[in-house]
């Protein structure tokens, strides 16, 4: 769990919501639709009572119906509403990934320009970062560590082991900008969308989203 969990969250809050609203309004269509049948018009001699619960039925029906109708096309276009949150956890990400120079660690620039780091070196020096939770020297290591691998790869070759180490961690920084954030964040709106388009897997919703509301 992230510190952007909480968007993960709405977006689900959101989504329960629509659904729960289209799916009020079927199933009233649906029990006024069977009554409707149930108590269909007659023409001719009618008992009063009869009349009285068919009129009452076929009114509800219209009215439901009216309200279904309504409910189905609101919840076809309802996928525009994550546009706002969306918008607001890109800009979350980014203040929280944009480079600041108070972050930056002196010492270990020093030893990333001293040429002296061995491949795996720099995986454990991204993963340290990582850890502290510093995205701009993640990104100075990863950094350092492209421009190393492509001075090895040209003199060693592609099969130079420390070189694909730092590839590994240079692939690794670009990893960390919370980009995977969006992409999972989006990829809740596409099962969403597959909610509306077929609303049969509206009832797979919690299982297709769970992990991942969860792990955001």
């Amino acid at each position: 769990m992230s510190i952007f969990n909480e968007y993960a969250r709405k977006l689900d809050e959101m989504a329960r919501i629509s659904f729960e609203e289209y799916q009020g309004a079927e199933a009233d269509y649906k029990k006024a639709e069977a009554r409707a049948k149930e108590y269909p018009m007659r023409y001719g001699v009618v008992d009063a009572k009869y009349m009285t619960k068919s009129a009452r039925a076929q009114a509800d029906f219209l009215e439901a119906k009216e309200a279904y109708t309504k409910a189905r096309n609101n919840f076809r276009g309802s996928g525009v509403q994550f546009v706002e949150l969306r918008n607001e956890l890109v800009n979350a990400i980014r203040d929280e990934f944009r480079a600041d120079p108070a972050a930056i660690d002196e010492k270990t620039i020093e030893l990333l320009k001293s040429g002296i780091l061995k491949g795996d070196e720099y995986i454990k020096l991204v993963e340290e970062a990582e850890t502290a939770n510093n995205p701009t020297m993640v990104r100075m290591i990863g950094k350092y560590a492209a421009e190393k691998a492509n001075e090895r790869i040209e003199r060693y070759g592609r099969s130079d082991t420390d070189a694909r180490y730092m590839r590994m961690a240079e692939h690794k920084s670009r990893s960390f900008t919370g980009e995977n954030r969006i992409e999972d964040f989006d990829n809740m709106i596409s099962l969403y969308n597959r909610c509306v388009n077929n609303p049969t897997l509206i009832s797979f919703w919690n299982e297709w989203t769970g992990n991942a509301i969860e792990n955001f």
